[in-house]
């Protein structure tokens, strides 16, 4: 589960597939609108053997997890992604 903060408050978005497409285009699977927000943004991989989710950079101004730039796919443990 993927929980995203907007004016209208919490939303929990449900990772239905191993791998979501995350980005502003109405064809992703997560749909994203703002000024800094690739159409094709970001890719969310889910891995069952360690039971971690992984975030795949694929916009041109990149990712961040807690200020710090995402280089490569990254897991993500924190529960916080910018």
């Amino acid at each position: 589960m993927l929980r995203r903060y907007t004016s209208l408050g919490l939303q929990n978005l449900q990772l239905e597939n191993a791998t979501s497409l995350l980005g502003s285009s109405s064809l992703c699977d997560i749909v994203v609108k703002g000024t800094n927000v690739a159409e094709r943004h970001a890719l969310i991989e889910y891995h069952p053997v360690t039971r971690s989710f992984w975030i795949r950079d694929l916009g041109k101004s990149g990712e961040y997890i807690f200020d710090m730039p995402l280089i490569q796919p990254t897991p993500e443990k924190s529960r916080r992604v910018r």
